[in-house]
């Protein structure tokens, strides 16, 4: 679970496609969206990196086991 805190958070306006069916993600972002935010996802870590208002780096791991039980 990816819990953001005040500093680590933003907001940005996207459109979304909302579909019914399982999956092992919350939100599925396209390269448009991870542009907007710079953000750099690596698939295999289960990480996505994004730069803040700040300019500093935050990154953020999902969780493989959580995922593969979806």
């Amino acid at each position: 679970m990816i819990v953001a805190d005040k500093k680590s958070s933003g907001t940005i306006e996207t459109n979304f496609l909302i579909v019914g069916i399982p999956m092992a993600y919350n939100v599925v972002l396209a390269c448009p969206t991870l542009n907007a935010i710079k953000a750099i996802v690596a698939c295999y870590l289960f990480l996505i990196q994004f730069e803040l208002d700040d300019k500093g780096v935050e990154k953020r791991y999902g969780d493989q086991k959580i995922a593969r039980e979806c």
